[in-house]
């Protein structure tokens, strides 16, 4: 596979994306998430410039928004997230994990938790945790 579809994750340009992405990979999912997803990004979104601040002028916001896409034809269909845990630079979380339907089984997700986990790596990570909620229902193989 070609890793030129992969770039680094940006909050300000990929955060409508990242929403479509998330109501269709996790379509039958969200009603059990609690709460309107929609209302909850839209809220979330809002909180993105200062956020973007407080991530260059301290070290605790630092790397919130980091992650990784893959994109074809200017669409991105698949991602991941992966942020340090609060003041801890040792400990990252990998989360948002999510492939549109038709490009399942590929094994983007795969390589894009890779990339999350180099990446962590290399800024002082020395334990990540992948987030799955309990009721993920697991690809078969």
């Amino acid at each position: 596979m070609d890793h030129e579809n992969i770039r680094a994750f940006d909050i300000r340009k990929d955060m409508d994306a990242m929403i479509g992405l998330v109501e269709a990979a996790f379509a039958g999912e969200l009603g059990n998430w609690g709460g309107d997803f929609r209302d909850r990004m839209k809220m979330a979104k809002q909180m993105v410039p200062l956020l973007l601040v407080l991530s260059r002028v301290s070290k605790t916001f630092q790397h919130v928004f980091d992650g990784f896409v893959w994109e074809e034809q200017g669409r991105i269909v698949s991602m991941v997230n992966v942020q340090k845990t609060g003041l801890d630079t040792k400990r990252w979380l990998i989360g948002n994990v999510a492939t549109h339907p038709d490009y399942r089984r590929r094994g983007l997700a795969r390589m894009l938790v890779t990339c999350a986990m180099q990446h962590a790596q290399a800024h002082g990570a020395e334990i990540c945790t992948l987030d799955v909620r309990i009721e993920a229902t697991p690809c078969k193989v």
